[in-house]
């Protein structure tokens, strides 16, 4: 499951990508008026494409977390009785999905203003 989950995040961005690149060539849409959104889970991905790619506009980022090893042990703290063991468990959780690689609070200083 950990592999499958750290593939999917890893092909996220470039598949966002090869989203746009099509959404480009679509009549009715104007590449110069682009915008992306992320939500919850989806802001340190969000962060990491607009980074990468200049041709968004306009970032939206709603429900995120400066810290994804944070957020995730805010959402498994009411499933673990220890403080310290739902701590531990984050960090391996942040560790195994490649929590760093999308930190939302070190690649928005990236994005275009």
């Amino acid at each position: 499951m950990i592999p499958a989950a750290r593939r999917g995040l890893r092909d996220t961005p470039p598949a966002v990508q090869l989203a746009l690149d099509w959404l480009a060539t679509q009549p009715g849409t104007d590449p110069a008026r682009t915008e992306l959104m992320g939500v919850s889970l989806g802001v340190p991905l969000a962060t990491t494409v607009a980074a990468m790619d200049g041709r968004f506009k306009r970032l939206w980022l709603v429900h995120g977390s400066g810290s994804n090893r944070r957020w995730i042990a805010h959402n498994i703290g009411g499933r673990v009785r220890s403080a310290l063991l739902g701590e531990l468990g984050a960090w391996l959780l942040h560790l195994s999905a490649r929590g760093p690689a999308f930190d939302a609070a070190a690649r928005v200083g990236r994005v275009a203003p």
